[in-house]
């Protein structure tokens, strides 16, 4: 393969095209300088400027990604305070409605027991009362 590189730099038209329209962009041109571009005499962003653009993206990938992380743990915590206390109101429920029952079995037992007091003392006073006539 042969190259032509000509009697000195930028002495090619479609070198010197390319050169004045990269001069004339150069404060909006990021390049990479590889083997390529080794030999123009292009404006190149400094190493370090690309370094801090690039930590600075890094820094609001996290941010974003803790936000986010943040936003799924609060709501996984909101969801387990809902299920825990679902489960307490149903232990609730459960507990009232056994209060009730042994309400209602208290209120049987002592039922039956006045009525047979009661009918004891019934026959006790009718008897009395049987007497005295």
């Amino acid at each position: 393969m042969e190259t032509y590189e000509g009697p000195r730099e930028w002495s090619e038209p479609e070198s010197r095209a390319i050169a004045e329209f990269v001069m004339s962009i150069k404060d909006s041109l990021v390049v990479s300088q590889s083997l390529f571009f080794a030999e123009l005499d292009i404006p190149v962003v400094s190493l370090m400027t690309i370094m801090i653009v690039r930590v600075v993206i890094m820094i609001i990938m996290v941010m974003i990604v803790t936000v986010v992380f943040m936003i799924i743990m609060v709501t996984i915590v909101i969801i387990v305070v809902m299920i825990v206390m679902i489960i307490l109101m149903i232990v609730i429920i459960v507990l009232m409605i056994v209060m009730i029952v042994v309400i209602i079995v208290i209120m049987t037992i002592m039922r039956n027991f006045l009525e047979k007091k009661m009918s004891s003392l019934l026959l006790l006073l009718s008897f009395n009362i049987i007497v005295v006539w």
